[in-house]
């Protein structure tokens, strides 16, 4: 059960308590009074909840809530806090959590930028409008695992995974500048293309990703 449920339950609870034993003491207590009291319990805890649970006030329009990923050029300067897994940003006041940012700042909207929340702010976050603003896919070599040691003359494989190119060929390349490789990546972007150690000593090869229109990206593969 929620505090927002949970609250109202209680101090209900409360005032039929506090009413019942008003009516079991009223032998000892004026009519006059006991009317008083009993109609006071309603308005104590009325004002009691209140107190615990203030009422959001709208203090700006929107307030934009950094978080990891986020890209600078994706955000306003006005009204901008981060939180502790966003990046370093200009201009952004940093705040342990969520619930400490609409705190400090309640807004009428809120606009997330970058991965999203992580669960310990999602719950701040119920009823409130907001807009979601990914950070933008990355296109190319996303992932590269180079080969462990190899012996000279011994076969290698380089795997990793590509993202937002399609269709796509991976080239391997070695020291000379020669394809010695070719694969294509899984449906998922993940590849694996091998290649050949031809002497003894560290040698740079060249893993080239590339599409219909040229090369996207490149990354030296150390052997």
């Amino acid at each position: 059960m929620s505090a927002a449920v949970a609250l109202p339950l209680v101090l209900g609870l409360a005032v039929v308590v506090a009413i019942v034993r008003l009516l079991l003491a009223r032998q000892r207590v004026p009519p006059g009074r006991l009317a008083v009291l009993i109609a006071a319990q309603p308005v104590i805890a009325g004002l009691l909840y209140l107190t615990l649970a203030p009422p959001r006030m709208a203090t700006s329009d929107t307030l934009t809530v950094a978080t990891a990923d986020t890209s600078v050029s994706a955000l306003a300067t006005a009204g901008l806090v981060a939180l502790p897994e966003a990046p370093a940003l200009p201009g952004a006041e940093r705040v342990p959590d969520l619930a400490t940012a609409l705190r400090r700042h309640p807004p009428a909207r809120l606009r997330i930028v970058g991965a999203g929340l992580t669960a310990r702010d999602r719950d701040a976050v119920r009823g409130l409008p907001l807009t979601f603003t990914p950070t933008p896919a990355p296109r190319g070599l996303v992932r590269l695992d180079p080969p462990p040691p190899v012996a000279p003359g011994a076969s290698f494989a380089v795997g990793g995974r590509v993202a937002g190119v399609d269709p796509a060929t991976i080239d391997l390349l070695d020291p000379a500048g020669r394809r010695v490789g070719t694969a294509v990546p899984d449906a998922a972007g993940d590849f694996t293309v091998g290649g050949t150690a031809r002497a003894a000593g560290p040698a740079s090869f060249t893993l080239r990703v590339r599409d219909t229109a040229g090369v996207v990206a490149s990354a030296v593969v150390p052997v």
